[in-house]
């Protein structure tokens, strides 16, 4: 036991020091210190995978502001040393690349609002039908205007869940926004609901690009990106899945998400349903 105990002590200090792939042989222990050092290599696992994400992030976030920056100078020497006038177009340009780093600060606020664990969420109980309408008209220009069939299905009769209504479409315009984004024209995105033990559930379903089974795993892991080039092309930084998760977590409710590339997505949050007596 003082073996194990001395193998544990040296781990950690390892992991103090940042070293990486740092994990003690559980076969060599006894019985009694097998749970704690299975415990440890989990948590090893995990701050490993953190770091590769962090890491992952700025190199990312370096290329994202890196771009707009490298514009936006370029263009303002040329007004600078005579070579382009501002024009209204060019200056249009201007503030197309200005905005391009607004949007990314702006994501990066709202993750770290929503991942505050003093988040407030103003909880009432809301019908159903009423967020399906809302969701239908507030998409429906933007499905028209890419030729995507949005087909809203709503139930029949009156069907009540606890939530922060602004949250809650916060929640669906990531999720359909998301979908939309990824699915070609001509074809359908789906959003339906249905009910589960004291949940009722929002589905959104697509007939998009999929995402990678090896991607699945970490797709709520914040700045996580699959298709980095794909990703780029439409501004994408890999945040707008861990605000959906942090606040369906704040909800104490669950995601799941089952999809494969080129066969579509399908996104499946559950929130309590009026009665259910979760504590928060």
């Amino acid at each position: 036991m003082t073996t194990g105990f001395k193998k544990l002590t040296n781990a950690i200090q390892e992991l103090q020091e940042h070293k990486s792939h740092t994990f003690v042989p559980v076969a060599e222990l006894t019985g009694e210190l097998r749970p704690l050092a299975e415990s440890f290599n989990q948590l090893a696992d995990s701050l490993a995978k953190e770091e590769v994400l962090r890491k992952q992030f700025t190199a990312d976030f370096a290329h994202e502001i890196r771009t707009p920056l490298a514009t936006l100078r370029s263009q303002i020497e040329a007004y600078l040393d005579g070579v382009f006038e501002p024009t209204s177009t060019r200056l249009q340009q201007s503030h197309n690349e200005l905005m391009r780093l607004v949007r990314l600060v702006n994501e990066l606020e709202k993750l770290l609002a929503v991942e505050n664990p003093q988040i407030k969420l103003y909880k009432t109980s809301i019908e159903v039908r009423n967020i399906l309408t809302f969701i239908e008209e507030y998409f429906q220009p933007a499905f028209q205007k890419k030729g995507v069939k949005l087909n809203v299905q709503k139930p029949k009769g009156e069907h009540w869940f606890i939530a922060d209504k602004d949250r809650v479409i916060q929640i669906l315009t990531n999720i359909i926004n998301n979908a939309l984004q990824y699915t070609p024209e001509g074809n359908n995105v789906i959003i339906r609901t249905d009910q589960s033990k004291g949940y009722l559930k929002f589905i959104v379903q697509d007939e998009g690009m999929g995402i990678a089974e090896k991607d699945l795993p970490y797709i709520f892991e914040r700045f996580y990106r699959g298709d980095k080039s794909r990703d780029r092309k439409t501004g994408g930084m890999g945040i707008g899945l861990s605000i959906v998760k942090a606040l369906v977590d704040a909800h104490r409710g669950k995601i799941e998400i089952e999809s494969n590339s080129n066969a579509g997505t399908k996104v499946i949050i559950y929130l309590p349903k009026a009665g259910n007596t979760s504590k928060e």
